[in-house]
């Protein structure tokens, strides 16, 4: 998958306006993980690079964060800053969501769906031992 930023802003927009960012982040991100739910190997690999990137936008963020209050980079825009963050949620949750997907049932031959993140926490009460 080719995860562009950009793109992934256009399918955000798209969505009502009247839900939360963070509902908003949760249906993009299963509407993507979805298409890949029945085959194991693109699923892995979505899972794969989605956290790839999910690391650089954090890394992105940590880094402006630095850069501001150490006063060695150019002040930020708050735009600039928000853009940053919501691109680390947005990857976030969509690492969740392909977790979710990838853990299997017991039996191990269907992907187990799962309709909201991975909390786990809760996880071996519903499934047993964490991944």
């Amino acid at each position: 998958a080719n995860f562009h930023w950009p793109t992934i802003q256009r399918l955000l927009a798209k969505l009502p306006a009247t839900i939360s960012p963070r509902d908003r982040h949760l249906e993009l991100a299963t509407q993507l993980a979805n298409e890949a739910k029945w085959n194991e190997k693109r699923l892995r690999e979505l899972l794969l690079e989605a956290q790839g990137l999910c690391g650089a936008a954090e890394f992105a963020v940590q880094q402006l964060l630095e850069e501001e209050s150490s006063g060695t980079g150019e002040s930020s825009t708050t735009e600039l800053r928000e853009e940053r963050e919501d691109r680390c949620r947005f990857f976030e949750t969509l690492v969740e969501v392909l977790e979710g997907m990838y853990c299997r049932r017991r039996d191990g031959k269907k992907i187990k769906v799962l309709k909201k993140p991975v909390d786990e926490e809760t996880w071996e009460d519903d499934f047993g031992e964490f991944p």
